[in-house]
């Protein structure tokens, strides 16, 4: 299985992986989550074929009856599959799935607006393998503009979306982009205090490569402090760090969140030293 579907399954099953005992109000959420989840496990398991076209499909329409069709999770989960279609070369079939998620998320919430970015980052891809240039930029410009400032509070860099730009429009799309984020501030968010930090382990499979990389993660907190619905937004390199990255996070505690609903980003990185 190749680093691309591993890593979207761990990413995938974390939100039922991370419930910790004794959260009666989360077990009717936990139950739900569960059931979606493995039919999005099946989904990321089989080959690049219409079989995994059909069960994405199966995987959004479960998330949509399950979690409601304008919840943030039913977004989240088509960015996701939305990313493994990408990442096996099925572009015209993420299309569809990018564009709901970003119909569902509210681009004007603080909360939503970069995961907002990350799929209109998604579905640039998608449209640049489906050989539509002039859409695949426009998605990429504004994914650019929101995702710049705010990867660079985060320790994380953008380069993956300057190459995707320039794959689709050249420098010129590039240079626009850089013109259009120029002075666009980024969010005003508050980290929540971590009281249990694990140290991502470096994968062994890469120990021979000795790779430096970053991960750029999206997670919630339990009413307990404990971490919820980890999701990969985006790693250097692609595919390689993301599992232990998130498997790292996932065994994180903070401090008793004030809301339990709100999303956090958290950049971890990998040193090959």
């Amino acid at each position: 299985m190749n680093h691309h579907i591993r890593s979207l399954i761990v990413a995938a099953s974390f939100t039922s992986l991370t419930a910790g005992p004794g959260l009666a109000q989360s077990e009717s959420d936990l139950r739900d989550t569960e059931v979606v989840q493995s039919v999005y496990l099946r989904t990321l398991s089989v080959d690049p074929s219409a079989a995994l076209v059909r069960d994405a499909q199966m995987a959004f329409d479960l998330a949509v009856r399950t979690y409601g069709a304008t919840d943030s999770r039913t977004a989240d989960m088509a960015v996701n599959l939305g990313r493994a279609l990408n990442g096996t070369g099925q572009s015209e079939a993420a299309v569809p799935l990018l564009e709901s998620a970003l119909s569902i998320y509210n681009e004007a919430d603080n909360q939503s607006k970069l995961r907002y970015a990350m799929a209109q980052y998604q579905l640039g891809v998608a449209h640049s393998g489906a050989e539509n240039a002039e859409a695949a930029i426009a998605a990429l410009t504004a994914a650019y503009t929101v995702l710049e400032p705010n990867l660079r509070r985060l320790s994380a860099d953008t380069s993956f979306i300057r190459e995707a730009l320039q794959s689709a429009g050249g420098a010129q799309a590039v240079s626009a982009a850089e013109t259009a984020a120029a002075g666009t501030a980024a969010m005003t968010t508050v980290q929540p205090r971590p009281t249990l930090q694990i140290p991502p382990i470096y994968p062994p499979d890469e120990s021979a490569e000795a790779i430096d990389g970053w991960v750029l993660l999206d997670y919630r907190l339990w009413p307990d402090g404990g971490v919820r619905d980890v999701y990969v937004l985006a790693a250097s390199p692609e595919n390689v760090f993301d599992i232990s990255a998130a498997m790292a996070l996932q065994q994180w505690r903070f401090e008793n969140p004030t809301s339990a609903n709100q999303h956090h980003q958290l950049s971890v990185a990998f040193d090959a030293q």
